[in-house]
């Protein structure tokens, strides 16, 4: 079972995450770009130690960029939208799988 929960650790504080409030993860070389509902977080770490503590609403949409399926409003034109109005873009191939995968995920949840 994965965790409910991302420890977020800087120099100034350490968090506790819910992973509810998690819209994405980034990999930004040696840092990670954690997206919530309110807020951004970058810190050191690896994407492998921040994906093992998520589940399966969660999909990597290509090597440096995790989102969370539940979060997504809508997908249209090469953009991925989020509830609270954050939105990025993804490349047309990784866009088709990710757009793919988010329909399945809504047939099955």
């Amino acid at each position: 079972m994965k965790d409910e929960y991302i420890l977020i650790k800087t120099k100034q504080f350490i968090e506790r995450l819910p992973a509810d409030e998690v819209l994405s993860v980034q990999r930004d070389g040696r840092k990670v770009l954690v997206v919530a509902e309110d807020r951004e977080y970058e810190y050191y770490d690896s994407m492998e130690n921040v994906l093992n503590h998520l589940d399966d609403r969660f999909y990597k949409a290509h090597g440096g960029l995790v989102v969370n399926l539940d979060k997504i409003r809508l997908m249209k034109d090469q953009e991925i939208q989020f509830y609270n109005g954050y939105s990025m873009f993804l490349g047309r191939s990784n866009f088709i799988k990710a757009k793919q995968k988010y329909y399945s995920y809504l047939k099955t949840h």
